[in-house]
C-alpha cells in the first residue's frame, strides 16, 4: 500500500512536470512571436521617423522659399513705390520748368519716350505681381499638402507608438508568467526528487524487511531440522538401547552400547550447543543489521527534514 501510494505520487509529479514543461515551451514561442513583432514595429518606426524628417526638411525648405519670395514682393513693392514717387516728383519738377518755356520748345519736346517707359513699367510690374502670386499659390497649395501629409504620419506615428507600447506591455507579461512558470517548474521538481527520495528509501526498507522475512524464515527451517534431526536420534538411540538391554547377554556388550550412548549423547549435546551459539550470533547479527538500517533510515529522514527547513526558511525570507 504504501508502495502504491508513493507510485502515485511520483506519476502525479511527473505529469505536472510535462504540463509544465508544455506551459514553458508556449510561453517561449509566443515570446519569440512577441518580440519579432516588435521589432517590425520599431522597423516601421524608424521608416515613419526617417519619412516625417523628410517631409519637415522640405517643409522648412517650403518655408524658406516662401520667405524669400515675400522678400522679393516685399523689396519690389517698395521699389515700385519709391519709383512712383520719383515719377511724380519729376513730374511736378517737368511741369514746373514748362511754365517758363516757350510754346516752340514744349512743342519740341517729345514725352512718347515717357509715356512708353510708363507703359513697360505698368506691364513689368503687372507681370511680376502675377508671378509672384503664381508661386506664391502653388507653394500654399504645396504647403498645405505637406502639411496634411505630416498630420497623416503624425497620427501614422502615434498608432504604431502605441502599438509598440502595447507589444512591450505583452512582451512584459509574457516574461512575468515565464518567470512565474520556471519558478513552478522548478518547486515541481524539488518536489519530484522528493518524491523520488521518499519512494527509494520505502524501497530499500521493504527490500531489507524482505531479507529480514527471509533470514528469520531460514533460521527457524534450520532450527526445526534440527530439532527433528535430534528427535530421530534420540528415538533411535532409546531403541538401541532397549535392544541392547533385551537382547545383551553379558555385561560386557551392556557396558559398550552404554558408553556408546553416553557418548552419542555428549556429541549430540556438542552439536546442539554449537548450533545455540550460531542461532545466538546469527539473531545478533541480524540485530545489528536491523540498528544499522534504523540509522540509516534516520539519517535520510534528518536529511529530508533539514531540506524542508531549509525550504522554509527561504521562503520565510522572501515574504
Amino acid at each position: 500500500e504504501k508502495l502504491q501510494v508513493v507510485s502515485d505520487l511520483t506519476n502525479r509529479a511527473l505529469q505536472e512536470y510535462e504540463e509544465l514543461q508544455k506551459k514553458k515551451e508556449t510561453a517561449i514561442s509566443t515570446c519569440r512571436r512577441l518580440e519579432e513583432e516588435r521589432d517590425e514595429a520599431v522597423k516601421k518606426l524608424n521608416e515613419f521617423q526617417q519619412v516625417s524628417q523628410m517631409v519637415i526638411e522640405e517643409v522648412g525648405v517650403i518655408q524658406e522659399n516662401l520667405e524669400i519670395e515675400r522678400i522679393c514682393r516685399e523689396s519690389a513693392e517698395a521699389l515700385a513705390s519709391k519709383l512712383k514717387r520719383q515719377n511724380r516728383s519729376l513730374k511736378r519738377k517737368s511741369m514746373m520748368m514748362m511754365s517758363h518755356l516757350s510754346p516752340e520748345t514744349i512743342t519740341q519736346i517729345s514725352l512718347a519716350d515717357d509715356e512708353e517707359e510708363a507703359e513697360d513699367f505698368q506691364s513689368s510690374r503687372a507681370c511680376v505681381s502675377s508671378l509672384c502670386n503664381t508661386l506664391i499659390s502653388e507653394l500654399q497649395t504645396k504647403l498645405e499638402k505637406t502639411e496634411k501629409e505630416k498630420n497623416e504620419l503624425i497620427c501614422e506615428f502615434e498608432s504604431v507608438k502605441q502599438e509598440l507600447k502595447e507589444t512591450k506591455e505583452e512582451l512584459m507579461k509574457e516574461k512575468h508568467d515565464n518567470t512565474v512558470l520556471i519558478s513552478e517548474k522548478v518547486q515541481q521538481k524539488k518536489l519530484l526528487e522528493k518524491y523520488t527520495r521518499v519512494s527509494q528509501f520505502a524501497v530499500e526498507e521493504y527490500e531489507a524487511l524482505q531479507d529480514t522475512l527471509h533470514l528469520e524464515k531460514n533460521l527457524r527451517t534450520e532450527a526445526e531440522t534440527f530439532a527433528r534431526n535430534m528427535l530421530v536420534e534420540q528415538k533411535k538411540l532409546k531403541r538401541q538401547s532397549d535392544i541392547l538391554m533385551q537382547s545383551s547377554s553379558s555385561s560386557l556388550a551392556l557396558q559398550e552400547a552404554l558408553s556408546q550412548v553416553v557418548s552419542l549423547t555428549n556429541d549430540l549435546e556438542v552439536e546442539r550447543l554449537q548450533h545455540q551459539n550460531q542461532r545466538r550470533q546469527m539473531e545478533e547479527k541480524l540485530q545489528s543489521c536491523e540498528a544499522q538500517r534504523e540509522l540509516t533510515t534516520l539519517r535520510r529522514k534528518l536529511e529530508l527534514l533539514e531540506e524542508e527547513r531549509t525550504e522554509s526558511t527561504i521562503r520565510c525570507f522572501k515574504a
